[in-house]
């Protein structure tokens, strides 16, 4: 009888080890993901603030140059070594050429 009784006893506490690592695992990788998530979130805002002022730094910079655009004469380009090119041609890719991917 006393056999059987620590067999028991130690069957129910390797079950008990066993629940309590699992338990002890969940609650790290629960802290883990809700930490990770926080500081994710937090990047994310600081990324969208960088990104808008990107963009009025851009928008500054554009009117700016449309400033400077308006008030370039062509006597002004002409004395800087510009000039007005008579024949002008683009470069362009015939439709067959084209190079399609079935996705």
């Amino acid at each position: 009888m006393k056999i059987s009784t620590t067999t028991i006893n130690y069957s129910s506490k390797k079950v008990l080890t066993f629940v309590v690592a699992a338990l002890v695992l969940s609650f790290g990788m629960y802290s883990f993901a809700i930490a990770s998530t926080t500081i994710s979130i937090s990047d994310s805002s600081l990324i969208n603030t960088d990104i808008q002022d990107l963009q009025t730094e851009i928008a500054e910079l554009e009117s700016s140059y449309y400033v400077m655009i308006n008030e370039l004469s062509l006597e002004q380009a002409m004395t800087e070594g510009f000039y007005e090119e008579e024949s002008v041609q683009f470069a362009h890719v015939y439709p067959s050429t084209l190079v399609a991917y079935n996705n």
